[in-house]
């Protein structure tokens, strides 16, 4: 799952379920583990920071990212690029658009191959454990019979084959295995380890306009993804636990908006709802043969409403933002091995509101406060029936911000302040030292500054830079094991910036230089395990021209090493990526 972490706020990798959402042209994509989406023709992406709620519904707490891609229309456009890296990388992608009938219908066609050899090392089996291989397809179907009527269709279709993980066990987890300590990047496993997961989604976007003020528009999505999997979790060739796991999950839904803007008053009105059906058939093998089958089926339901204005407010250029919208699901769980079923529901209100106030043309500060939540779910095996399911855990952030540019936009910068209050935190509560269960045990605050700017210092170098701070830290939390009031969120790191500088030349020279640093982030709530500060440099040299474009890169340039020992109580290394140089070459036609 490639879920992203946005102010501190992520969610738990084993959940069908995140805390930022991901829209590809309008379109939601519905699962986290279908994150995996490649940006093909993107035209540009929006990231929306803090609470989307009110637009965006559930699970949308930390942020929203829109890509927004370019669409096909009357100009032939097609572009190959291959790529070349160490580690036996070879990456083709292929991209074709134009019309079919001018001015009527379009096509638009994606295509991309890419293979990359692993680098974690199985000494039992003398091969590479983690080989990674991805094919991708995506097309489109643009038809604009009359002018205010635009109607897309798009299919996409993802094959991920990977062979093994980039984890390992740490000295602490070989030890409470009873085995032998192994090298850096090194495990000794002699099962097959693997996933392989196709993603298949169709999507219908109708928009129509109502003359030059009004626009409704739909949109229609279906993802089916189907997922094998085998994991070696003592990472021996020893049999002490050995996982495989088949599973499957459709989703549908469908989103009406109206919108309306009429001078500078702004509104909208929308219609969602979505139903989902997933099955997961699971084997653990233990030591001694014992064989632990989990055959489990759940389904779910989304149904949501929601408005949003903007308008004048007193002032000249003084402008007030409402919003809210009610969401209610329904989910079912279906353990069907152990015969236990679970159903539960939750409605949530998400309101916003925001005062903003344009300076002049070129220079907007604004305070909001906005909430945001995660969806509920199920504890099946709590012994507990107050216990067997857990509510949203529901966040509100109050920020101060600013947005301008200066020197006929040679200088562009973004700031803001926030503040977060989350309540019904979802954790792993210890009910004993053996026994965890997700409940809402926790309330925590989060604050930080996030900057950044862009400046164009000469027409052939531009700078660009960034800055977020974050602290996010309980403040009631306590389980069987102990009190963690006072300690760090788990997975937020306490800063990240970049720093950036490129320089394209009219005739074609091309060079940019990017350092990248992340600072230190706890691995668990106790914060006894945690991945140190650590700063990475990336490079890309060229020549560019209207027909092609060839670069030399080198990502992780001087091959820092910044694995995270401590996952699972200690137990477990989640090894960093090394160096990749490698070279590029795109032609256009």
């Amino acid at each position: 799952m490639y879920e992203p972490s946005m102010r501190g706020i992520r969610a738990d990798y084993a959940a069908d379920m995140v805390t930022t959402g991901l829209y590809v042209d309008g379109i939601p994509i519905l699962d986290a583990y279908a994150y995996d989406d490649e940006m093909q023709n993107v035209k540009r992406i929006e990231v929306l920071r803090g609470p989307q709620g009110t637009l965006y519904g559930k699970n949308t707490e930390a942020g929203v990212i829109n890509i927004i891609s370019i669409q096909p229309d009357n100009d032939f456009k097609s572009k190959v690029t291959g790529t070349l890296g160490e580690d036996h990388k070879h990456r083709v992608s292929a991209n074709v658009s134009g019309p079919i009938v001018a001015d009527k219908f379009y096509f638009g066609f994606s295509a991309l191959y890419d293979e990359k050899e692993g680098f974690v090392e199985n000494t039992t089996k003398g091969e590479i454990e983690d080989d990674r291989q991805k094919t991708y397809g995506k097309a489109i179907l643009r038809w604009t019979p009359v002018e205010p009527l635009d109607i897309s269709f798009i299919a996409r279709y993802t094959d991920l084959d990977h062979a093994g993980t980039n984890m390992g066990l740490t000295a602490d987890g070989n030890t409470s295995w009873g085995l032998p300590v192994t090298g850096d990047r090194e495990v000794t496993t002699d099962k097959d380890n693997f996933k392989d997961a196709t993603i298949d989604s169709q999507a219908l976007k109708a928009s129509y306009k109502f003359g030059e003020s009004s626009e409704l528009t739909s949109v229609t999505t279906r993802m089916v993804l189907d997922e094998d999997g085998a994991q070696d979790w003592d990472f021996s060739d020893t049999d002490m636990m050995y996982t495989k796991y088949t599973r499957n999950r459709e989703c549908v839904s469908q989103e009406l908006r109206l919108n309306s803007k009429t001078g500078s008053v702004k509104w909208l009105f929308g219609l969602y709802g979505d139903v989902s059906e997933a099955t997961l058939d699971k084997q653990v093998e233990k030591s001694m043969g014992s064989i632990i089958p989990t055959n489990i089926e759940t389904s779910g339901t989304s149904l949501g409403v929601f408005g949003h204005a903007t308008f004048p407010f007193f002032a000249d250029g003084l402008f007030l933002t409402t919003g809210i919208r009610y969401d209610y699901e329904d989910k079912e769980y279906d353990r069907t091995s152990d015969d236990i079923y679970l159903d539960d529901t939750w409605n949530e209100l998400s309101p916003k509101i925001s005062l903003d106030y344009h300076v002049d043309d070129n220079i907007m500060t604004y305070v909001s406060a906005s909430k945001g939540y995660r969806s509920g779910g199920f504890n099946p095996l709590s012994g507990s029936t107050d216990m067997q399911s857990y509510d949203e855990e529901k966040l509100w952030s109050y920020e101060l911000g600013i947005k301008g540019s200066w020197f006929d936009n040679r200088l562009v910068m973004r700031g803001a302040v926030y503040y977060m209050e989350i309540e019904d935190m979802q954790v792993q509560e210890y009910l004993d030292p053996a026994t965890s269960l997700t409940t809402n045990a926790a309330k925590g605050t989060g604050k930080g500054i996030e900057l950044e700017l862009t400046a164009k210092v000469t027409p052939h170098l531009s700078l660009i830079g960034g800055f977020s701070y974050n602290d996010i830290t309980f403040d009631e939390f306590q389980d069987a094991l102990g009190n963690y009031e006072g300690n760090n969120n788990p997975f937020a790191p306490e800063y990240m910036f970049n720093i950036g500088v490129q320089y394209r030349h009219a005739a074609g020279y091309y060079a940019r230089l990017d350092l990248i640093g992340t600072g230190k982030m706890y691995l668990d709530h106790q914060n006894d395990y945690s991945r140190d500060a650590y700063e990475i440099v990336n490079a890309k040299v060229g020549y560019e021209s209207e027909t092609y474009d060839v670069y030399l890169y080198a990502k992780n340039a001087f091959d820092k090493d910044y694995s995270a020992a401590g996952y699972f109580g200690g137990g477990y290394v989640v090894y960093s990526p090394p160096r990749e140089i490698g070279m590029q070459l795109t032609c256009r036609f």
